[in-house]
């Protein structure tokens, strides 16, 4: 588990201090989601979009940067979208966000 969840973390680069609190909450939760008391876990793209959900509550419309060949653009859109990302933010398009981290 530890060993997919670091190559996993390949995908989301250190960084400032809101880029590493998303590592930081990644973790957490897909470790938490990986264990074996839960019985239908979370994806890698709805786990990131949980980690952003964290951090929006103090840095409201932040998006990390990460990698597109270990996270799938259609399915974190999807998981963002669920989650109301980016409701409250003004002249921000959740897809443009993504679409820049290619």
């Amino acid at each position: 588990m530890r060993e997919q969840i670091k190559k996993e973390l390949e995908g989301i680069p250190r960084g400032n201090m809101d880029q590493n609190m998303v590592r930081q909450a990644y973790w957490g939760i897909r470790s938490h989601n990986l264990g074996k008391r839960v019985s239908e876990p979370l994806s890698k793209e709805e786990t990131l979009a949980e980690a952003v959900k964290i951090i929006q509550k103090d840095t409201p419309c932040y998006w990390p940067t990460y990698n597109d060949k270990i996270f799938n653009n259609d399915k974190l859109l999807k998981a963002a979208e669920e989650r109301k990302l980016f409701k409250n933010c003004k002249n921000r398009n959740l897809k443009n966000l993504i679409e820049g981290c290619k």
